[in-house]
């Protein structure tokens, strides 16, 4: 816990000075409701979470111990299924934000400092990079050896995995948050909730017993905190979505 906290304030001041050098437009989204917009932001994100939850009990139902015990790889197949999966675990929030008629740039998703998130996020990927050099088991050569169609395929795969999850939960949840309760309320409690929503995933999909699930899932509060971080610095989920992406896929090599 205590590097987990090291790291988000190490990551932090980078990002606060990274959207101090590359100069972030100010974006301010309105709702005409703020608590309703909330209130429904939080029943479909949960519903979301259900789905997911539902879903892992039904793969893991499916798995074999053989299959469970091998790597996974990853192909053009496993890229299509990832991304209706999210198609399906998303529809209660796109289902929601078109009852309330709100737009895409309520999610994070705009032309608004595009370019500048899109640096940021690509700076922070090239940090995580390195620091699995110098703290973790992979070199440089280790990665440049294992570039196969594989981890192509994989880098794809994580890169749906990313920026759906920073839509649902910084772009479409942690937004709605803030606009009703102030910006370090609704940050604080969406890093929380996506992080202790990995309790009851962590029991489904890996079988671990309450009590490890909660200290696991404690200990992504810091990391949630970052992305939900990067998000108020940026104002869009590309930031977000590139880092998550690269932080996901360089666990590949180790």
């Amino acid at each position: 816990m205590g590097l987990s906290l090291l790291n988000f304030f190490v990551l932090g001041v980078i990002i606060y000075f990274l959207t101090k050098v590359i100069k972030i437009k100010n974006y301010r989204v309105k709702f005409s409701n703020p608590r309703k917009s909330a209130l429904y932001s939080i029943l479909a994100v949960t519903l979301s979470s259900c789905i997911i939850i539902a879903l892992m009990a039904l793969i893991k139902s499916q798995s074999t111990s053989e299959t469970v015990s091998k790597i996974q790889s990853y192909s053009l197949n496993s890229i299509v299924n990832i991304a209706i999966s999210w198609l399906i675990l998303l529809s209660p929030i796109l289902i929601m934000k078109k009852i309330n008629k709100e737009t895409w740039e309520s999610t994070g998703i705009l032309k608004y400092n595009l370019k500048e998130a899109i640096s940021i996020g690509f700076i922070l990927a090239a940090i995580a990079i390195v620091s699995a050099v110098l703290f973790g088991s992979i070199s440089l050569e280790n990665i440049g050896q294992k570039i196969t169609l594989n981890t192509i395929y994989a880098l794809v795969y994580y890169a749906i995995v990313g920026f759906c999850e920073e839509f649902m939960y910084r772009g479409y949840l942690q937004t709605r948050l803030i606009c009703w309760a102030g910006i370090w309320k609704g940050w604080v409690i969406t890093s929380i909730f996506m992080a202790l929503i990995h309790i009851p995933q962590r029991m489904v999909s890996m079988g671990v017993p309450l009590r490890e699930a909660l200290i696991n899932s404690i200990l992504l509060i810091p990391i949630s905190l970052t992305m939900g971080y990067i998000q108020i610095k940026t104002k869009n989920i590309a930031a977000a979505g590139i880092y998550h992406t690269f932080a996901n896929w360089i666990n590949i090599f180790m």
